[in-house]
């Protein structure tokens, strides 16, 4: 073949690939679009801004169903389980930093305070009222979790990591806060009211609220060290601690609407069965740990009624001593074989 047609055939060569990418370039035009798609994704992607807006959704969606008359065990895991399950349906879990599902489900334990007393005993009480008592709260935990978030970022070791109940008790705080800044404005008696009638403890109860954290506890630790879902990402593993929390504590209700107190401690140690495998393990620290768990919840009950978070922050000290008992008794071991 002479150079002419080798230099003919590849000018027709270029000339059909030129005219191939003018026609890409007409059927796919470039879209201008994902300028603002990114900045989007980029807010998600920023986890105290992502923490305060899931603490903020998952507060006020429960302070919502509480006021429809739902018990608030129950409308804190409801609220966490529609919207992690939302999220997870329609695939767009992905856009939103791993911040957002631990906080969101513990702006459902801030949300479990109830706002509504203090707007029943405010003068000039009204649904409006009400409904800025709903949004001051979630405001306030979100900002409580948007704080931690921001301290973890800097933190090589965030404090109290892998503990069960660490989200209710920032929930706690957060909630005490509130309380006790709009307190004034309402009827905070009520809470009072509610501590005292919690401060004695049935003989009956003790035994049933131990059955009921532990079962708590082994349902949520069966259910989350699954390889499968221990590989999953944190908005799947919230959703499934969420759903076993919810299902133990329909089927509670449903078989005694008026035990509270076996709810709660119920759903306590869900919230210690999500401590990590280095903090809670072997066969006896769950039976240890629901024991713990009963006695920390009457203190819990007596000081903190009323106060949305209290039953993470029992689990989360119970997770504490529990850890501080293993690390002490490993040393007495260490010295005892030197």
């Amino acid at each position: 073949m002479s150079d002419e047609h080798r230099s003919g055939g590849d000018e027709a060569l270029r000339y059909c690939l030129a005219k191939r990418d003018r026609r890409k370039q007409t059927v796919f035009p470039i879209p201008k679009k994902p300028t603002g798609n990114r900045s989007t994704k980029g807010l998600f992607d920023n986890a105290p801004v992502a923490a305060f807006a899931g603490a903020f959704l998952g507060c006020l969606t429960t302070l919502g169903l509480s006021a429809l008359g739902i018990v608030p065990c129950v409308a804190s895991a409801l609220a966490t389980a529609l919207l992690c399950g939302q999220l997870l349906v329609t695939q767009t879990a992905g856009l939103f930093a791993g911040a957002f599902f631990p906080a969101l489900y513990g702006g459902t334990f801030g949300g479990m305070t109830p706002v509504v007393w203090l707007g029943d005993g405010a003068p000039g009480h009204s649904e409006m009222l009400t409904g800025l008592l709903f949004i001051s709260l979630s405001v306030v935990c979100g900002l409580a979790f948007f704080a931690v978030a921001k301290l973890d970022i800097r933190s090589a070791a965030p404090f109290g990591s892998g503990y069960g109940g660490r989200l209710g008790a920032i929930a706690t705080v957060a909630s005490f806060l509130f309380v006790e800044l709009v307190g004034p404005l309402g009827d905070v008696g009520r809470f009072n009211e509610i501590r005292a009638s919690t401060s004695g403890v049935e003989s009956w109860a003790a035994p049933l609220g131990f059955f009921a954290c532990l079962g708590g506890i082994l349902g949520t630790m069966f259910a989350l060290r699954q390889r499968r879902v221990a590989a999953a990402g944190v908005a799947t593993r919230i959703f499934i601690a969420s759903v076993v929390a919810l299902i133990g504590l329909l089927t509670l209700h449903l078989g005694n609407p008026d035990d509270a107190p076996t709810l709660e401690a119920f759903y306590a140690g869900c919230f210690l069965g999500m401590s990590t495998p280095k903090r809670l393990r072997g066969r006896f620290q769950p039976l240890f740990g629901a024991l713990v768990l009963t006695a920390m919840l009457v203190p819990v009950r007596a000081l903190l009624s009323g106060v949305g978070g209290g039953l993470g922050l029992a689990a989360f000290v119970s997770a504490a001593l529990l850890v501080a008992l293993s690390r002490a008794t490993a040393k007495m071991r260490q010295v005892a074989d030197t």
